[in-house]
């Protein structure tokens, strides 16, 4: 159901599993999830931060 139709959106925030330092691998397993969601009629998809890079890269560099 849409905005439109009913006033409310449907909202999902995924928490996934990243892999430190393989943005490629986690940019297709966020696309891999948008698909899943939006094919369950999700009008709003989010992510955590920083969820492409793996979020603490910076320890690569240390």
């Amino acid at each position: 159901m849409s905005l439109s139709k009913s006033g409310y959106i449907k909202a999902v925030a995924v928490h996934m599993k990243t892999s430190l330092g393989r943005p490629m691998e986690n940019a297709k397993e966020i696309v891999r999830q948008a698909v899943h969601y939006t094919k369950n009629q999700a009008d709003l998809i989010v992510f955590g931060e920083l969820s492409i890079s793996g979020y603490s890269c910076g320890d690569l560099f240390l």
